[in-house]
């Protein structure tokens, strides 16, 4: 299990929301399965297409079997997960073996990578129209890990001590919903539990000492009516 963090919106808000595909919910389902409490080593997905199919019924979500064929498919061919057919499967010796057709397992080294994307820069990197690129830009969730999500220019900061492990969690809070305002608003309807400040909020917290990142040779904020990034070059670090 890896510690993912909602991106202000629940799972089955996300499974509503019309607008987001079809494969992409059906690898949301397949996630959050292995990566719950109840999961343990020995739990396997193996879902049959008319499964699944019911799975996005209870989110009023609507497909065919042949959909969810198709969208296994394509994920499997790039790299998200991996499936094994004609699986004999002994659960122990008291019980009966049981016969599973399909196991469906998730790759989620590849999850985490790109759920560890936090920025447009980092976005600009994938294959535009790619399959990683519209994961990362609709995912319902983040990969917050402290240290591995962060820029390299702030690293150098982490080497010599200049700041703690409380600064740069802050610094990733603040990265992940400058992420979503900017790139998944236009995607998904978020929870109030997401305050948009406007950018006059910012300059005046800015100005009046309120508004502090703890560490950046570029400080950023986005403007939630346009969507864009504004930056303004600050030295040295905040404190």
């Amino acid at each position: 299990m890896i510690a993912l963090q909602d991106n202000y919106i629940t799972l089955g808000k996300y499974l509503h929301t019309a607008n987001i595909e079809i494969w992409m919910k059906v690898l949301h389902i397949i996630i959050r399965f292995y990566n719950n409490k109840k999961a343990t080593k020995n739990s396997i997905f193996y879902a049959s297409n008319k499964g699944i199919c019911r799975m996005l019924e209870n989110y009023y979500t609507p497909t065919c079997e042949s959909t969810i064929s198709s969208s296994l498919n394509r994920l499997q061919k790039d790299g998200f997960i991996s499936m094994e057919y004609n699986v004999y499967h002994k659960l122990s010796k008291d019980k009966k073996p049981q016969f599973f057709h399909r196991i469906i397992k998730v790759n989620f080294d590849k999850i985490k990578q790109l759920a560890a994307i936090l920025s447009i820069d980092e976005l600009k990197k994938l294959r535009p129209k790619s399959r990683e690129r519209k994961f990362a830009k609709k995912r319902q969730f983040s990969y917050l890990d402290d240290i591995n999500t962060i820029e390299d220019d702030i690293k150098e900061f982490i080497a010599d001590k200049s700041i703690g492990l409380k600064e740069i969690r802050a610094l990733n809070k603040k990265r992940h919903q400058d992420y979503i305002i900017a790139i998944q608003l236009k995607y998904k309807k978020y929870t109030s539990s997401l305050k948009v400040e406007t950018a006059k909020q910012k300059r005046k917290n800015r100005e009046t000492g309120l508004y502090c990142t703890a560490i950046c040779n570029i400080d950023t904020y986005v403007d939630p009516e346009t969507a864009e990034f504004i930056q303004d070059l600050v030295k040295g670090i905040k404190r």
